[in-house]
């Protein structure tokens, strides 16, 4: 695997670990059962992400080795007692899938790999999705 492909795979993963972090620590604090259905869902979707390129670094016996070193620009911290907490957490959700989209779709060219290119297109429109899910939800709520 090329260093570009390599990096662009490591972008990913942490992209949709930041995410699922996120999920992981507050899914169980929402006491709206269709949103947690919903973001149960989403964690699923970033989980999977994660997996397909691990795997893809597995297959390819690739020597670089994923760390696990996030730094991110984006944070939440809410308290789930308050009212407004499954809004704010829906809406956070939703401008950092947009974000990731947009991320996404910019290092598609970054690779020549064609089955990375394949696999990022495909997380885009999971990604897309679930951005619908989540303006859904946030209308309901």
């Amino acid at each position: 695997m090329t260093d570009e492909t390599t990096n662009v795979m490591i972008i990913i993963i942490q992209t949709e670990e930041e995410t699922a972090g996120y999920l992981r620590k507050y899914i169980d604090k929402v006491n709206n059962k269709e949103a947690k259905e919903t973001l149960k869902e989403f964690l699923s979707n970033k989980e999977s992400h994660i997996k397909a390129c691990l795997n893809i670094f597995e297959e390819r016996e690739d020597e670089k080795t994923y760390e696990e070193d996030l730094e991110t620009e984006t944070y939440f911290e809410a308290d789930p007692s308050d009212p407004e907490f499954i809004k704010n957490f829906v809406m956070f959700l939703y401008e950092k899938e947009k974000n990731s989209v947009k991320q996404f779709e910019k290092l598609v060219p970054e690779t020549n790999d064609e089955q990375i290119r394949l696999k990022i297109r495909k997380f885009i429109s999971d990604n897309n999705q679930n951005v619908k899910k989540l303006m859904r939800l946030r209308d309901e709520l």
